[in-house]
């Protein structure tokens, strides 16, 4: 059962959900500031530059994030190994990476701004190795940490976008102000982290890479196919359509990806506690899982009668007229709601429960589906079309997700209700 550890997990969420608050409600003022003076061509030029370069996030985590968390959560001692090791491949990883991102973005798009891939490529190494810091806060279960870095990343994110927006407003500046403040997060992480005993001595091993491939491949490349899917619709729509109609989508799907971090922002501060109870009490593992699976997919249900009451209104009101069909694709996007959030659970549990490569096939078939529905869908009804592929691609991904927890864990959630 929480109950024991009910007072962490309820420190944790708080602190995470303000930083989530505060980071999305920034966010949110950057993304309308920047579709209202670019435009839609010029946010939709900013927009797949953001989401094509985060794609390669997965190949810089080489799926060792979770794994870092996972194995070593009740073995203190393989902790400090595991960070400088991590740390080493993701430097290696970044600097292959970066002519590849930069060389691949101007390929597929040639109006893409080559300034704005380049910052957007560096702040996407930076985080990564960010990302390897936090997870020693969430080893220590002091998530606070984390939090107020990633406000004050946002908040030096905020300042240098009003700026910029005001007195030089260029996507390059924007690119740079992006970078700054993953630069500026990380002096601070790397400060505190030491204070928990870690110090920062990447070193790159590839035996280490070999023993831990087996486990970390399925986890790769389901974080990639994830990317894959969750990116692919602005990727084709700027090669099918232009920057214009990914404008409009984009404004649609900023208020999507705002509202898949509320479950998000719980599955973080869940997890440590989950993988605990999976080593030590399988039976209360399936038992929260389930539960926080099904109250998920009620928080959908009810998020999206509110995106339908009002979510249109809400769009227009803050994108502008120009983006009143952005409202459209938001209601449609909404219904995908009800999907992600409890897929978010089932993902985790599933990796939790060491079942990463049947995760694997699940988003492999997602991929799939939508990149399918898209081709089809995408030249017929543009963004309204890239719109009800996700949808209907969410839900085929809790479907399939959904039967192998069961099949798999049937005795465990037999007598769950």
């Amino acid at each position: 059962m929480f109950t024991p550890n009910l007072k962490r997990i309820l420190q944790n969420t708080s602190w995470l959900t303000l930083a989530e608050g505060v980071s999305m409600l920034i966010m949110f003022g950057v993304t309308v500031l920047a579709a209202r003076i670019f435009g839609k061509v010029g946010f939709g030029q900013f927009s797949f530059v953001l989401y094509y370069v985060f794609l390669f996030g997965a190949f810089l985590d080489f799926g060792l994030g979770m794994l870092f968390l996972r194995d070593t959560i009740s073995e203190p001692q393989k902790q400090k190994q595991y960070f400088n090791l991590i740390l080493g491949q993701r430097l290696v990883a970044g600097v292959l990476l970066f002519g590849i991102i930069i060389f691949s973005g101007k390929l597929i798009s040639p109006s893409a701004n080559l300034g704005l891939l380049f910052f957007l490529a560096l702040q996407l190494i930076i985080d990564s190795v960010n990302a390897v810091g936090k997870v020693v806060f969430r080893f220590e279960q002091k998530m606070q940490y984390e939090a107020c870095f990633k406000i004050f990343n946002r908040i030096v994110l905020g300042i240098g976008a009003i700026m910029i927006f005001f007195w030089a407003p260029t996507l390059l500046n924007l690119g740079i102000v992006f970078f700054s403040a993953s630069l500026l997060e990380f002096i601070l992480i790397f400060v505190f982290v030491r204070r928990f005993g870690f110090t920062w001595r990447p070193h790159f091993s590839f035996n280490f890479l070999r023993e831990v491939f087996p486990a970390a491949w399925p986890i790769m490349l389901s974080s990639l196919l994830a990317g894959i899917y969750y990116r692919v619709d602005m990727t084709m729509l700027e090669m099918m359509q232009g920057s214009a109609v990914v404008g409009i989508y984009s404004g649609a799907y900023t208020f999507f990806s705002g509202l898949t971090m509320l479950p998000a922002m719980i599955v973080v501060a869940v997890w440590p506690v989950l993988a605990k109870f999976f080593k030590e009490e399988k039976e209360n593992f399936y038992i929260s899982a389930w539960r926080l699976i099904k109250n998920s997919f009620l928080g959908g249900i009810v998020i999206l009668l509110g995106v339908l009451l009002i979510g249109s209104k809400i769009a227009v009101f803050f994108l502008g007229q120009s983006y009143i069909e952005s409202g459209k694709v938001l209601n449609i996007l909404a219904g995908a709601l009800v999907f992600n959030f409890p897929a978010q659970f089932l993902m985790m549990s599933l990796i939790i429960a060491h079942h990463q490569r049947l995760l694997l096939l699940v988003t492999f078939f997602g991929v799939l589906f939508n990149i399918i529905l898209n081709l089809f869908w995408i030249p017929l009804f543009s963004y309204n079309g890239a719109a009800w592929a996700t949808l209907l691609t969410e839900g085929l991904v809790v479907i399939l997700a959904l039967g192998i927890f069961f099949y798999s864990q049937r005795k465990n959630l037999s007598h769950v209700a």
